[in-house]
């Protein structure tokens, strides 16, 4: 025979004694790509996860270094669902950036002259970049800005990832987000390329991606993460 029923006030208090869920968090950079030939996303994703690991809040941190080529797309839905995050910050080098950079938006729209590391070059009819849409995350990236800033941690708002592997991963991870339910929260950070980032040290960027992911793990806005625009 079942128990009698939990009374609201003990439920309420068992509630409170369960330990909570740590928060899934996935940290991505990727490998080096033509005129990048040393990529510092994988290494400072690494140091940011090491950072994470000694936080209070519950969180289990996972790291992955994409390769820089088109036909990872096509392989990058199943390595989310391997995962299964809560949060996704994603990480990737702008060549003319001086300063990091929290994109907003990806675009549907991809330089098809551009080759990635293998030389291949993006082969639209193929289906591997099929999207029509462009999306938006719902994180509140001034909000993020400004939470970063206080910190010392510099960075800015931009809409424009470009038009290479770091937009496409982020418009496919945006779309692959918003078939979940609930809806993980995926943002992109924009790094500069290390012959640009003067006064811009590794260690700082590392701190600067775990404060990211650090503030969205524990944001009570996760739920709902991207738009269409």
């Amino acid at each position: 025979m079942p128990g009698p029923a939990l009374s609201p006030d003990d439920a309420s208090w068992l509630k409170r004694r369960m330990p909570a869920r740590p928060v899934r968090v996935l940290l991505t950079g990727f490998g080096p790509f033509p005129g990048v030939p040393v990529n510092p996303t994988g290494a400072i994703v690494a140091a940011a996860a090491r950072r994470l690991a000694r936080t209070r809040t519950p969180l289990r941190v996972a790291t992955e270094t994409l390769p820089t080529e088109w036909a990872m797309l096509a392989r990058l839905p199943d390595l989310l669902c391997f995962h299964r995050p809560d949060v996704v910050v994603m990480t990737g080098v702008a060549v003319r950036a001086r300063s990091a950079r929290l994109e907003r938006t990806a675009h549907a729209r991809a330089d098809a002259a551009l080759s990635d590391a293998a030389g291949a070059k993006l082969i639209v009819k193929s289906g591997i970049y099929a999207h029509r849409a462009a999306r938006r995350t719902e994180v509140d990236a001034n909000r993020v800005k400004t939470a970063l800033n206080r910190a010392k941690l510099r960075i800015s708002v931009s809409d424009d990832p470009g038009r290479y592997l770091c937009n496409a991963a982020y418009l496919t991870a945006l779309d692959w987000a918003a078939r979940r339910a609930p809806r993980p929260t995926v943002v992109f950070v924009h790094v500069p390329p290390p012959r640009l980032s003067t006064g811009i040290r590794g260690h700082d960027l590392a701190d600067l991606v775990a404060q990211v992911a650090e503030t969205l793990a524990r944001s009570p806005h996760r739920r709902g993460a991207v738009l269409p625009i």
